[in-house]
């Protein structure tokens, strides 16, 4: 299942597979993790209109989506249009502060420098 998070499956080594594992195994995550799931998709869709609130907010957004992201698919990028500044990154999965976490620091940096 990690590996559907990651443009390169190679980035799922032992240690990250532990490492959630051993979350998951906290008191109270998986209750947590399941009243996210039902609050965000209850009955298997999703309930909230992102879209909406995104244009809802008077501050600047930035929104940053990996074109390979087998999560939520980078088409939904187009939904959002002008309101936020979104910027899609090549050979980046659902996890892009992972997987190019120099070029997501650039990003922000250059979103606070001009707000």
């Amino acid at each position: 299942m990690l590996a559907l998070l990651v443009h390169d499956p190679a980035l799922v080594s032992r240690t990250m597979v532990e490492d959630v594992l051993r979350y998951k195994r906290l008191d109270g995550v998986r209750a947590a993790l399941e009243a996210i799931a039902q609050a965000w998709f209850g009955g298997g869709r999703q309930k909230r209109n992102l879209v909406a609130e995104i244009s809802a907010i008077s501050a600047p957004v930035q929104i940053i989506w990996g074109r390979d992201d087998r999560i939520i698919p980078v088409a939904h990028a187009a939904a959002v249009g002008s309101k936020a500044d979104v910027h899609v990154l090549d050979d980046v999965g659902h996890l892009p502060h992972m997987e190019k976490a120099g070029e997501i620091v650039r990003l922000i940096r250059r979103s606070i420098a001009s707000s």
